[in-house]
């Protein structure tokens, strides 16, 4: 199935001259950014998972052991950020590769991150399809009977991330890089 947006056009001697009988005259050529699949539909590459590797930067940071802080240091790998995206950047980029405005998918984006902190709040588990699922936890202090424990007793919450198997094979993928 053709993309609506962008048909190719027949071959003609004067791609310029629209026609009443060719409608898609005169439309630009389908962009380098699709490809046909094998059933002639077209797919956006940004949608596609990226087979290159990556490089991940780390640097070199000392540490005692945190079970016996009298034995020496020891040498570990540290990724280094290389900055984050907002919510702003983020819905650029998918607009870019959509057919959907950037207002329309920041307002998205929005909706999503109040939907999850709302389902959360009903003590429901959050899941996000191929990405993975959130879920709620806490912790408490421990009492010597099943009585004696309440709501008082709940010392941190922390909302968990679970990733899905795509993303989890996606770490399988990385490479790394020694940062100079």
């Amino acid at each position: 199935m053709q993309s609506e947006l962008y048909r190719e056009p027949p071959s003609t001697t004067n791609g310029s001259q629209a026609s009443k009988s060719r409608p898609w005259a005169g439309l630009p050529a389908e962009p380098k950014a699709y490809q046909k699949r094998g059933n002639g539909e077209r797919l956006n590459k940004a949608c596609q998972p990226q087979t290159q590797h990556i490089m991940i930067k780390f640097r070199v940071i000392n540490r005692k052991n945190p079970q016996d802080r009298t034995l020496p240091e020891k040498h570990y790998a540290f990724i280094v950020n290389q900055g984050a995206r907002d919510f702003e950047s983020l819905a650029r980029v998918i607009s870019k590769a959509s057919t959907i405005s950037e207002t329309d998918c920041l307002a998205v984006l929005n909706e999503l991150e109040l939907n999850i902190m709302e389902e959360l709040r009903e003590g429901r588990t959050v899941k996000l399809g191929k990405l993975g699922f959130f879920k709620l936890s806490f912790s408490s202090k421990g009492v010597d009977t099943a009585e004696e424990v309440t709501a008082d007793l709940i010392t941190k919450a922390r909302i968990l991330f679970y990733p899905s198997k795509r993303l989890k094979k996606f770490l399988t993928t990385l490479d790394y890089q020694k940062a100079a």
